[in-house]
């Protein structure tokens, strides 16, 4: 795959990360997934070949998911995880500071794309797989936004340790601005602080 490993280092330059993690691609019976990892002092980036067929004609898209990754990488979660493990015990905190994660290191995938338009798609094919994402309307998707301010998604949201993708869409589709996000409902925070399904 020299036309992924291409795009691997395109973005290792452009996010600064070096020396380059190893890439490896692995086959997972249709899940859509990436991730970072990282063993005896090596780093990792994993790619799903689902999620590599799906976008084999949008090398842009392809760039997103691996700079998501890298950015992990990059900010050191994987090695500042173990050490905040005792955080995990914290309500609204552990949960909270996951999400935050997620939404840096989809700026650090939309660093690496040529535009926003492409960081979308690539989150598209999460939201409705392989092939649908072609013709999913982003803009109506992105409007279903709203329905987050909600009690009970805002609740699933406080305990939950990654944002709603449709929040994730909002965000890159705005270019990385953190201001077109809905608010979660406050209230839904009170009963948040004694779920303690959070930790499992």
């Amino acid at each position: 795959f020299p036309d992924l490993y291409k795009i691997h280092q395109d973005c290792c330059r452009k996010l600064g990360v070096s020396p380059e993690p190893e890439l490896i691609l692995i086959h997972a019976d249709g899940v859509f997934n990436a991730l970072a990892a990282r063993f005896l002092n090596r780093h990792y980036v994993v790619l799903y070949s689902d999620v590599v067929d799906a976008l084999a004609d949008n090398k842009d898209s392809l760039a997103f998911y691996i700079g998501h990754e890298l950015g992990h990488i990059r900010r050191n979660h994987l090695l500042w995880g173990p050490l905040l493990a005792p955080a995990k015990l914290v309500p609204l905190l552990a949960p909270g500071y996951r999400r935050a994660q997620e939404y840096t290191c989809d700026l650090h995938g939309l660093y690496c794309c040529a535009s926003p338009d492409a960081a979308v798609k690539a989150l598209s094919a999460l939201a409705v797989g392989a092939r649908r994402w072609k013709e999913m309307d982003a803009a109506a998707y992105a409007e279903q936004g709203d329905l987050t301010r909600g009690f009970w998604m805002s609740y699933h949201e406080y305990i939950g340790s990654y944002p709603w993708l449709v929040k994730r869409i909002m965000r890159v589709r705005a270019g990385g601005r953190a201001d077109v996000l809905p608010r979660r409902n406050i209230f839904a925070a009170l009963p948040a602080l004694l779920d303690m399904r959070f930790i499992l």
